[in-house]
């Protein structure tokens, strides 16, 4: 029995913030800038897993660790466009979901 399932609306925002983040790394290597695309791409790297195997733990670590690692890797990169504004509305939206739920899943109906 399928006992929950991620609601559409958080799959999409995965979805959103895995495109952002394809696309701040396209934006920085034609920068040429190696260090940030290294650091976009550790961001996002793990999101594909959450949408074939969606689990609220993956997510939780997503938020707890991940984009925490990834705001201070921003701080610390030399690059002065290295900001998270195009990220900051998605997790916003993410975590009003999150806090409906708990997990950002809904039961079956």
């Amino acid at each position: 029995m399928d006992l929950a399932r991620p609601s559409p609306q958080v799959i999409k925002l995965i979805a959103n913030i895995l495109k952002t983040g394809l696309l701040r790394i396209r934006c920085a290597g034609w920068r040429g800038d190696a260090e940030l695309c290294a650091i976009e791409a550790d961001h996002i790297h793990n999101l594909p897993h959450f949408l074939v195997s969606p689990t609220g733990p993956l997510l939780e670590f997503y938020r707890s660790v991940e984009r925490k690692s990834y705001l201070e890797a921003l701080r610390r990169h030399r690059g002065a466009k290295a900001d998270s504004r195009e990220f900051e509305a998605l997790w916003l939206e993410l975590a009003e979901h999150l806090g409906r739920t708990g997990t950002g899943e809904q039961e079956d109906r």
